[in-house]
């Protein structure tokens, strides 16, 4: 008999930052390692199909912030993997609440399967890139340097030009 996989919904967990009021949300970036060394990245089709991201979503308070990243890429990317160190972090602001301001957090994820059914597999579609299209450096694979404008850790900056941080089939 085959698990059934449903996503999370509503906001009774969430949790929400001291400092702007805002959601907490936690990502990931997925990532393999072929056999070649070339390091690709998966990316996702946002729900309403306007440009591609990483996972990311509310971090709730049943859970510690690497569970969280490693439940969306699941829910939303259906992959399962190991997470990383956290990359850093960044602020944006929300488009639907103009006045909230997010905090968001990203991990490495490292894939070790890829599921062939997921929750939210109806909305969203999945593609592997080639570090090297994307601009992203091989040292990202051994955690030394994050690929996108995150932030170390301890360094916060707004990120509200890009808020979603969504590559829109641009160069940037």
């Amino acid at each position: 008999m085959a698990a059934v996989l449903v996503a999370r919904q509503g906001r009774e967990l969430q949790r929400y930052s001291q400092r702007t009021g805002g959601r907490i949300v936690v990502g990931c970036i997925p990532y393999r390692v072929r056999c070649d060394g070339e390091l690709e990245v998966l990316v996702i089709t946002s729900q309403k199909g306007h440009g591609m991201m990483f996972p990311k979503g509310g971090w709730e308070e049943d859970e510690s912030m690497d569970e969280a990243a490693r439940r969306e890429a699941l829910e939303e990317a259906g992959v399962l993997g190991d997470t990383e160190p956290v990359l850093g972090f960044w602020h944006y602001k929300s488009r639907r609440y103009v006045d909230q301001t997010y905090e968001g957090f990203m991990f490495p994820l490292r894939v070790a399967d890829e599921l062939h059914q997921w929750p939210e597999m109806a909305s969203r579609k999945r593609t592997w890139v080639s570090s090297r299209r994307h601009h992203f450096t091989n040292s990202f694979a051994r955690g030394t340097r994050c690929p996108m404008q995150f932030h170390p850790q301890n360094q916060c900056q707004d990120m509200s030009s890009d808020p979603s941080i969504v590559w829109n089939n641009r160069q940037r």
